[in-house]
């Protein structure tokens, strides 16, 4: 196998004894990961003035970013957690109604990897896990704009 195949594997590693799995992903996993459950939320309605974002690429062009992401198990220091409460991120509509992206829904075992992956890269780089899923945020956000101009 040449080095560009190898290259291209996935970094995701399993250790731990059974009933205490850990899952270890690369970045680009945990980006694919979040952006593939948030495109799965789409078509999104407005509660409050019925717009509908028939996908992610509509929601991000046409809604006002709000605050930061935010990991509610990050922000307790509960890295360990069977059951994650999970993250979210928030924007306006153009009516001034506050919609959210959250996790809710995604696969518990993708959940429970990314909260690991999460905990690792904040004390690898030493910054919080806001400014963290705002990068990943950031990175999203470029990819699903630039996808669709392609």
């Amino acid at each position: 196998m040449g080095k560009a195949c190898r290259a291209r594997r996935s970094r995701t590693a399993y250790a731990g004894s059974p009933g205490h799995l850990k899952i270890f992903m690369i970045e680009a996993e945990a980006i694919h990961l979040v952006r593939q459950h948030f495109e799965s939320l789409f078509p999104k309605t407005c509660a409050n003035c019925g717009h509908q974002y028939a996908t992610l690429r509509d929601y991000i062009l046409n809604t006002k970013r709000l605050g930061g992401a935010l990991s509610y198990d990050a922000e307790d220091g509960d890295w360990s957690t069977p059951e994650p409460v999970g993250s979210q991120a928030l924007a306006n509509c153009a009516c001034g109604s506050t919609l959210a992206l959250t996790t809710d829904g995604m696969a518990l075992p993708s959940r429970l990897a990314l909260l690991e992956w999460l905990k690792a890269e904040t004390h690898r780089r030493g910054v919080s896990s806001s400014a963290l899923l705002e990068t990943m945020r950031d990175v999203i956000r470029q990819q699903v704009v630039a996808d669709a101009d392609a």
